[in-house]
């Protein structure tokens, strides 16, 4: 294969702002890695989103909860000691769980500024760089 035909097989993906031209092509232990990354990346946003399911489901959950005990709360007769005992062990519980959902927001914040942060790293390393396409057959 003469230099021209190797360099035709050669994809070059630009930057917008034409910062990649002055890097090198990814060799193909670098490809492989990126790659990787790439899925791992997109199977880290795929868990994250389940995640965002499961928590937007049990904020639901809990709005309603919120509402049938604001409804209880309307029609306690607040002169029953063990009925106003119940209504509060009521908001007691709901508060327990709407500290630990609190827990579980903060965890997946975390978990995706984690993976933006990844993947900006990835976007440094890894985007817009060329790459001999031969080296995606391997």
């Amino acid at each position: 294969m003469d230099m021209r035909a190797g360099l035709a097989v050669m994809l070059l993906t630009l930057a917008a702002d034409g910062h990649a031209a002055e890097r090198p092509p990814l060799t193909r232990d670098e490809l492989a890695a990126c790659r990787a990354d790439d899925r791992a990346l997109r199977a880290r946003a795929d868990a994250i989103a389940h995640a965002r399911e499961a928590i937007d489901s049990e904020l639901g959950d809990l709005r309603q909860r919120e509402a049938e005990i604001k409804t209880r709360g309307a029609a306690l007769d607040d002169a029953d000691a063990a009925a106003v005992q119940a209504y509060n062990a009521l908001i007691d519980a709901h508060q327990r769980r709407a500290d630990a959902f609190n827990g579980k927001v903060a965890a997946l914040n975390e978990d995706i500024a984690t993976l933006n942060a990844t993947r900006a790293e990835y976007d440094g390393e890894c985007a817009h760089r060329a790459y001999d396409e031969r080296d995606l057959a391997d």
